[in-house]
């Protein structure tokens, strides 16, 4: 499926809340901001990822983030649309129902 059809397509959401949304992530329309975050001292204050990155590598990141077996990634969007932050949920546990989250709030 080309790039056109992939972001014509409906939304899809896995969580509806009062204030956003937990929605899977994309590239086409999602990476541009995750670069952005990645490379703000402020964002990445608290992150393994403390120094700035090439886009090659945060592309590298972004794969392997919404990409990895056994790990489900997230966009966190405003109710209005507006990307604001990325979730992970990793070393899901199916049978006892638990993961750690890894949350990174951009904007």
């Amino acid at each position: 499926m080309n790039d056109k059809l992939k972001e014509r397509r409906p939304k899809l959401v896995f969580l509806n809340g009062k204030k956003t949304i937990l929605r899977p992530l994309r590239k086409a329309t999602d990476f541009e901001s995750f670069w952005r975050w990645v490379n703000d001292p402020e964002v990445r204050r608290y992150w393994t990822v403390y120094l700035p990155a090439t886009e090659r590598k945060v592309e590298e990141l972004f794969d392997f983030l919404t990409s990895k077996p056994g790990q489900i990634a997230f966009g966190i969007e405003t109710l209005e649309g507006n990307l604001i932050g990325m979730m992970v949920l990793l070393i899901i546990n199916d049978q006892d129902r638990t993961a750690i989250s890894d949350t990174l709030i951009g904007e």
